[in-house]
């Protein structure tokens, strides 16, 4: 029975890791400001459970950061519409920021 287990654990991790990836999973970045050296916008998505999620991390001018989850994530073709929350942010100013991305 052991000489079997070892080929169908291998055939279920080959078929695991070649489930097709949404093209927006990965980590999109403005350009490096010359005051932090760093970007000024950083948007991270990760696929887990064949759900997209992630979060947004803003630099400020100090090289401090804020980083927010993403909520209400949709896509429709090629474009990603999301949601950033902050926990400090009153319910009307978290509805009012959504975020459109679009993958060409």
């Amino acid at each position: 029975m052991r000489l079997f287990s070892a080929p169908v654990i291998l055939l279920a991790a080959t078929l695991a890791l070649g489930m097709p990836q949404s093209a927006f999973v990965g980590k999109w970045q403005t350009h490096t400001s010359r005051v932090t050296n760093k970007p000024a916008i950083t948007v991270i998505i990760v696929e887990l459970n064949q759900r997209l999620g992630g979060a947004v991390v803003l630099v400020n001018p100090d090289a401090s950061e804020i980083k927010l989850p993403i909520a209400n994530l949709n896509i429709k073709e090629n474009v990603m519409e999301f949601e950033t929350r902050d926990k400090t942010e009153s319910h009307a100013a978290e509805e009012s920021r959504s975020r459109t991305a679009t993958r060409e």
